[in-house]
């Protein structure tokens, strides 16, 4: 009767690999299935009045753990992929407007409206015994200067990964200004303090100027780069 062990030996290895294998996949396949499935989130915001297109206006994603916030470029639209889960309420608010508050369900906010607050209506005091408003101070009767930028589109990392640092400034103040503000937004994916990170390298009279990175997308469903342009804004008053 021959001997059977080597045999036996070589079906006990391959039962074992066989089985390892099969928990590796498990194992792989359920890691897959713990990774958020993505949201990608996209309209237009305009004056519900006039229909024109509102810039820099701020989307905010409730519920929220950070301050991160999304903003419209020059034409009102806003364009951004979040982890599904993440998504219960969007609020859209522009200085000037009220908040709208909406639930999205397809991710498609189309076209937001959002209706201009009521103008002040408290009258400006009138100078003692005329009709005459008082005189504005000279600084304030000289229209401010204000300069803009834009970076155009730039690419987030991949998946996981940072982009390298994008910078964006304006340069020396106009002649007899002085820098009063200074307002720096993106548009696209990225959101300052979530999917990017932004930070202000100065802020004076001779250059503005800040620097950006973008970070990958690694979500179920979402692109593994997506796009961003950074805005910045600033204002200048009379010296």
């Amino acid at each position: 009767m021959s001997d059977n062990s080597p045999n036996n030996a070589r079906l006990l290895w391959s039962f074992l690999f066989c089985v390892l294998l099969l928990s590796t996949c498990l194992s792989g396949a359920s890691s897959a299935g713990t990774k958020n499935a993505a949201i990608h989130l996209s309209g237009h915001v305009r004056d519900r009045r006039t229909g024109k297109a509102i810039e820099a206006a701020r989307i905010k994603v409730l519920p929220s753990t950070d301050k991160a916030i999304w903003g419209t470029d020059g034409k009102g639209e806003f364009s951004f992929w979040l982890a599904k889960q993440e998504v219960d309420r969007v609020e859209i608010e522009a200085p000037g407007y009220g908040t709208v508050s909406l639930a999205p369900e397809t991710g498609n906010l189309a076209n937001v409206q959002l209706t201009r607050k009521s103008a002040d209506q408290s009258t400006p005091g009138f100078v003692s015994g005329t009709n005459a408003f008082p005189l504005m101070p000279i600084s304030q009767a000289v229209a401010p200067a204000i300069l803009t930028a834009d970076s155009g589109p730039q690419p987030s990392g991949t998946r996981s990964s940072w982009s390298p640092w994008y910078r964006i400034g304006v340069s020396r103040a106009p002649a007899g200004y002085a820098v009063s503000q200074v307002e720096f937004w993106l548009s696209g994916d990225g959101a300052c303090g979530r999917s990017a990170e932004c930070r202000q390298l100065s802020s004076n009279d001779e250059q503005v100027t800040w620097e950006f990175r973008l970070h990958g997308h690694d979500e179920i469903g979402a692109p593994s780069r997506t796009f961003s342009v950074a805005h910045i804004r600033v204002i200048f008053r009379p010296r």
